[in-house]
C-alpha cells in the first residue's frame, strides 16, 4: 500500500516532536535539571507502575488487558477505545500536561504515571492505531516499525536493561507484583472486566461480572480456579462543592 499524504504529515510532526524534546533535553543537560529522573522514581517499588498502568488502560476504555513477562521485557496489551493519537504522543512524552486532566472519571489525571515505568526501562516503545514509538531520555518520542498488533488494539513494550536494576531483578519484582496481584482490584475500575497475566513459570485470569448489586468475580492462578461474590452499596458524600459517590464492598458469607 502507497504511503499517503496524512501518513507523511504523521511523520513529520512526530520528527518535529522528536527534535523538540531533544533539546529539551540538552538544555536540562546544561542546567544541571534532573527533574524527569526524580519523577520516575519516585515510587519505592519499580513494579508500581503495574497499577498506573492498570488504571491508564481503564481511562483509554479498555475492557481486557494482558501482562505478558519474560526474561528480557514486560508486554502490556489492551483492547480500550481510545487510539493514541498526536495529541496522546505529544502527553506522554512531557510532564504537567495530560489529555485526561479535563476527565473527571478518569484516575489517572496528572500525566505522570507513565514515567514511573522509567524505574526499569530505558526505551518504552508504544504501538497504538497509527502511532508506532519509542521513547528516550524520558521525553523523546521516535518512530519505530510497527510490531503488527492489531490496529484496534494497545501494545506497550518495555524492555529490560536499565542501569540501576538488572534483567534478573526486574523480572522477579514484576513477577511478584504480578502475582500479587488481586482478582478484587477490578471491582474498583470503571471498564476493565478482565485480567491476564503470564510468567515464565505462573498465570494468572481474572474476570468479573458486576449486575445490579452484586458482583462476581472468577480468579484462576494455574490450575487453581476460585469463585468470589460481593454484595455492592453506594453512598454519596459531600466534600464542599464536590459529590463524590463511594463503592462500599461487603463480602457474601
Amino acid at each position: 500500500m502507497m504511503p499517503t499524504v496524512l501518513w507523511y504529515l504523521k511523520i513529520k510532526v512526530i520528527e518535529d516532536l522528536t527534535q523538540k524534546r531533544r533539546k529539551h533535553i540538552q538544555s536540562c543537560r546544561d542546567n544541571k535539571d534532573s527533574s524527569h529522573e526524580i519523577i520516575a522514581n519516585m515510587y519505592s517499588d519499580p513494579s508500581h507502575f503495574i497499577y498506573e498502568l492498570l488504571q491508564n488502560s481503564d481511562d483509554a476504555g479498555a475492557s481486557k488487558i494482558t501482562f505478558q513477562l519474560t526474561s528480557n521485557k514486560l508486554s502490556i496489551t489492551h483492547n480500550g477505545k481510545k487510539l493514541f493519537n498526536y495529541e496522546d504522543v505529544n502527553s506522554i512524552t512531557t510532564v504537567g500536561s495530560s489529555t485526561k486532566k479535563d476527565d473527571v472519571n478518569s484516575i489517572g489525571t496528572f500525566g505522570a504515571g507513565f514515567k514511573s515505568v522509567f524505574a526499569i526501562t530505558k526505551t518504552p516503545s508504544i504501538h497504538s492505531g497509527d502511532y508506532h514509538f519509542k521513547i528516550s531520555d524520558f521525553i523523546v518520542p521516535e518512530e519505530i516499525p510497527s510490531d503488527n498488533t492489531e490496529k484496534q488494539l494497545t501494545k506497550i513494550i518495555l524492555p529490560f536493561g536499565h542501569p540501576d536494576i538488572t534483567a534478573g531483578n526486574a523480572y522477579e519484582q514484576i513477577a511478584n507484583r504480578l502475582q500479587s496481584l488481586e482478582s478484587e482490584s477490578l471491582l474498583f475500575l470503571h471498564n476493565i472486566k478482565e485480567v491476564k497475566w503470564s510468567t515464565e513459570n505462573n498465570r494468572g485470569h481474572y474476570l468479573s461480572e458486576i449486575k445490579d448489586e452484586r458482583a462476581s468475580l472468577i480468579s484462576q492462578v494455574n490450575d487453581e480456579d476460585r469463585l468470589t461474590e460481593f454484595f455492592l452499596t453506594t453512598k454519596d458524600i459531600e466534600v464542599g462543592n464536590i459529590e463524590i459517590v463511594l463503592k462500599l464492598v461487603e463480602i457474601k458469607v
